[in-house]
């Protein structure tokens, strides 16, 4: 389970439930609840962006990799641009990949294209596709905590334009746990000159 707060998405809470099917392969759920107002389009929590999935969870080199493709379904009125909210709106074909060592090495990538599969019934609006990534990578100085530096990049794409949203670059310190971990990054958003930081914070647990 994980928490999050940033400058654009906002509070989002996460939950991804894992079943074994062999040693290395897990079959995976996931859903993500976005709570800004503005990724509802009504305000005041009107057609709140919803997002539920499955995929498949890879191992290897004795659990230091693991690769997550999986796909999932959008429900609201971001991608399609409709008055009123719609289920299964959009799909999100996406992978998360994830390495840690004994080292202390450590790094994890995100890739996901949001993409609007229903008609716009709103007059004067336009369905939007979304193309997020990041990546961080660091290293653990003690057992307990990790420095490293966070890249994020958000494009909008609609017909015949895409462009930047963001451009997040910056440091990130970790303090871990047993039972969980909690990351800090912050630094500037590069896109198309803008002035302005970023900052986020990630809360995770494992039951």
């Amino acid at each position: 389970m994980l928490l999050k707060q940033d400058t654009f998405f906002g509070f989002q809470g996460l939950a991804q439930v894992g079943v074994g099917l062999t040693d290395c392969l897990d079959l995976t759920f996931y859903t993500i609840m976005w709570t800004n107002p503005g990724l509802g389009l009504g305000g005041g929590g009107f057609n709140l962006w919803t997002e539920f999935g499955v995929g498949a969870n890879y191992t290897l080199f004795d659990g230091d990799l693991s690769i997550n493709p999986q796909i999932g379904l959008l429900n609201g009125t971001l991608l399609s641009g409709a008055d009123e909210p719609l289920a299964a709106e959009g799909i999100v074909p996406n992978i998360t990949m994830t390495y840690a060592d004994d080292s202390g090495l450590e790094a994890n990538f995100y890739l996901g294209y949001y993409i609007a599969i229903r008609d716009n019934e709103a007059p004067g609006s336009q369905q939007s596709n979304f193309l997020h990534y990041w990546a961080n990578a660091g290293f653990a100085v003690i057992d307990w905590l990790s420095l490293g530096v966070h890249w994020e990049h958000l494009i909008q794409t609609v017909p015949g334009d895409n462009s930047d949203v963001y451009v997040w670059i910056g440091p990130y310190v970790e303090a871990k746990a047993d039972f969980g971990f909690m990351r800090f990054s912050a630094g500037a958003d590069i896109a198309n000159g803008a002035a302005g930081d970023f900052y986020q914070i990630t809360v995770g647990t494992s039951l």
